[in-house]
């Protein structure tokens, strides 16, 4: 998520990669990675439903 999300396939595709080649397919098959859609707004999103929780 974040600004690391702007990165696209260029980040995503060697990530999915390293996952198939370092984990056991029987868990790797319940596992799907996607590009955030809350780019930068996803940490302040995350941190104010962290407050909301406490409150």
């Amino acid at each position: 998520g974040g600004g690391v999300s702007r990165a696209g396939g260029q980040l995503l595709n060697p990530v999915i990669n390293y996952l198939d080649d370092f984990t056991w397919p029987l868990m790797r098959k319940d596992v799907a990675l996607h590009i955030a859609q809350l780019q930068n707004d996803a940490g302040l999103l995350g941190a104010a439903a962290q407050a909301l929780e406490r409150v």
